[in-house]
């Protein structure tokens, strides 16, 4: 697919953002603006956005200390998709989870639609969980008409997510 310049996702030159705090890395376009800001979770939520602001995702991280077991990543999944469908303007249409890892992790990706500014969005969510408290929730986002344009992109962005130790 091409992106709004006419260059598929692999033609496009990437730079890597690297949170050291959550431990984390990942590739965006290097033409997207990057911004870092005080998160609601306690850590820092980052937003790297298309420069005309047709699409932009966002990276938040947050420490739960009271997950601590595959029990409560399940209960905190099924919680974050239960507050995520009753959100005015939302609308889920796909939310797909997968079992708790051996090592404590465990994820879920969603889709769907939210407006800003009465503008509609469509959306790619992914979220990991840890038995450690750890959680990273991206959300990949695009104005309607710039949706299938910009998700090789965004998919790319977000498929190149590595966590460092």
């Amino acid at each position: 697919a091409k992106t709004s310049g006419g260059a598929t996702a692999d033609q496009i030159k990437w730079s890597e953002y690297k949170s050291e705090a959550f431990g984390y890395a990942v590739s965006h376009p290097a033409s997207w603006i990057v911004k870092e800001q005080a998160g609601a979770g306690g850590g820092p939520e980052i937003s790297i956005s298309e420069p005309k602001n047709l699409a932009f995702v966002t990276i938040s991280t947050f420490f739960d200390p009271s997950i601590k077991s595959a029990d409560a990543i399940t209960a905190s999944i099924a919680s974050y998709k239960d507050s995520l469908s009753a959100k005015a303007g939302t609308t889920v249409t796909n939310f797909k989870t997968g079992s708790v890892s051996e090592d404590g992790v465990g994820g879920f990706i969603t889709t769907g639609e939210f407006k800003i500014s009465d503008v509609p969005f469509r959306f790619e969510e992914r979220g990991l969980l840890a038995t450690s408290g750890r959680i990273l929730i991206m959300r990949a986002s695009a104005v309607l008409q710039a949706y299938d344009m910009t998700t090789p992109l965004m998919q790319k962005f977000m498929d190149s997510f590595k966590a460092s130790q």
